[in-house]
């Protein structure tokens, strides 16, 4: 009998025991699938009697007065939308997030205004389907925690979001964000063309950015998954950029979209940029290198993107039944099948020869470059010329054909604009049959 006893106590213990670290282990992968995503918003149920009634009203992100620039809205995210509940909540939306408690609620939390859709015992993917391409057409709002609360309530439903910041600090934070922004695109004029603007903001973006290779999660630093982080701080993942680069994009008056994926097999997010119904993708994040802005991620089409990226499936119209769609699917993923506005087409030479013609076009366009301010000689090599060997002519075996062209150049330029031959960093890209000769002056 008593051995009967201890076996079954033992086994009672061992299944207790087993139960217990399943659970444990349960829990700590529910936590870091929640944590490793930016993108993940979660949902909580609330109580709809402690509904917080004193709310303070915070600004709109907007440009400084007197802008001649014209901005354009992005509403990829709501075409999306299949039911009046969705629409209905995320044009509340547009309202609610800017009413913020003035105090914390009993969890801690400074609650956005409570939005009641009446009638309507809506599911949560729906809700979560709203919110999140309600975030995506809208990168200005910083503020918003990834965890929204909502109740069904006899035939309504009741939503809430939560702000990290307290109505006064969201005040002040987004009247730096303004200013800054109001900087970036400072030299932005209604005479420049779309793609001068991009350069400009491309370049300006990443001159005060750096990648945070030290945030894993959004509890990390929330900053880093914002347009704020990476427009205000300097401090951004990938996600950051692309928010930040939409952001500005769209108020300098060009269409431009987020979208998800892989990067080398990670994941990733970067952006769609529209000129005149043309699609092209660029990588803000990939193009920063740290030390210098590259442009090898600048203006390309689906061929050139995929060769190391994966971009994930667009969202249909019936596929938002599983609550992990809109976090793992595209709103919106135009087809990109142009380079005519790639950085290496519009602005830099190609080579196709080694002749006294392609010579003089050659010290031509160093010359004109240097003489605009631009440090950087972009150049694709022609298919009929085979790329290393035409690297190897130009840069290390005789005839050295690019230190004769600095030569010459030089001899056309003032001393305050004579390449440095000493001073010279050659970026390739064999794949793409670029190179790019980054030089010094004076």
């Amino acid at each position: 009998m008593k051995k009967i006893i201890s076996r079954l106590l033992y086994t009672l213990f061992f299944g207790f025991s087993l139960t217990l670290l399943i659970s444990c282990v349960l829990l700590l992968i529910n936590n870091m699938s929640s944590e490793l995503s930016g993108n993940g918003i979660a949902a909580v149920r609330i109580n709809e009697s402690g509904l917080v009634s004193v709310y303070d009203r915070v600004e709109e992100v907007s440009l400084a007065a007197g802008s001649t620039i014209t901005e354009t809205d992005c509403e990829r995210g709501y075409n999306t939308l299949t039911t009046p509940e969705e629409r209905e909540l995320y044009r509340s939306l547009e309202l609610a997030v800017y009413n913020i408690s003035k105090e914390p609620d009993e969890q801690g939390r400074y609650t956005t205004e409570r939005i009641r859709l009446k009638g309507a015992s809506v599911e949560e993917y729906r809700l979560r389907h709203a919110l999140n391409a309600f975030l995506f057409d809208n990168p200005q709002i910083f503020w918003l925690d990834n965890v929204f609360g909502f109740v069904h309530s006899g035939d309504d439903t009741v939503v809430e979001c939560y702000s990290e910041l307290s109505a006064d600090q969201c005040k002040y934070m987004i009247a730096e964000f303004s200013d800054k922004i109001d900087e970036l695109l400072s030299d932005i004029t209604p005479d420049m063309n779309a793609y001068a603007r991009e350069r400009l903001i491309h370049d300006r973006l990443l001159a005060g950015c750096r990648y945070a290779d030290e945030v894993k999660a959004f509890s990390d630093d929330w900053h880093c998954f914002c347009a704020y982080g990476a427009i205000v701080d300097g401090n951004a993942v990938c996600e950051g950029y692309a928010k930040a680069f939409q952001l500005l994009m769209m108020r300098a008056g060009v269409e431009c979209c987020t979208i998800r994926g892989q990067g080398d097999g990670v994941a990733h997010m970067w952006n769609v940029i529209c000129f005149s119904g043309t699609w092209y993708h660029i990588d803000t994040t990939w193009d920063d290198t740290g030390d210098f802005i590259n442009y090898e991620y600048f203006n390309v089409d689906d061929e050139n993107i995929c060769r190391n990226h994966i971009i994930a499936e667009a969202m249909g119209k019936d596929d938002v039944a599983d609550a992990k769609e809109t976090e793992s699917r595209n709103f919106f993923v135009p087809e990109c099948n142009s380079m005519a506005l790639n950085y290496y087409n519009v602005e830099g030479i190609r080579l196709s020869e080694f002749s006294a013609k392609s010579d003089a076009e050659m010290i031509a366009f160093i010359t004109d470059r240097v003489r605009s301010g631009q440090t950087m000689i972009p150049v694709t090599i022609a298919g009929s010329l085979n790329y290393t060997e035409c690297v190897e002519k130009m840069f290390y075996k005789s005839p050295y054909r690019f230190y004769y062209y600095i030569d010459q150049a030089n001899e056309s330029l003032d001393d305050a604009h004579k390449i440095d031959k000493n001073k010279i960093k050659i970026l390739r890209n064999e794949q793409n049959r670029t190179l790019r000769v980054r030089i010094s002056l004076g």
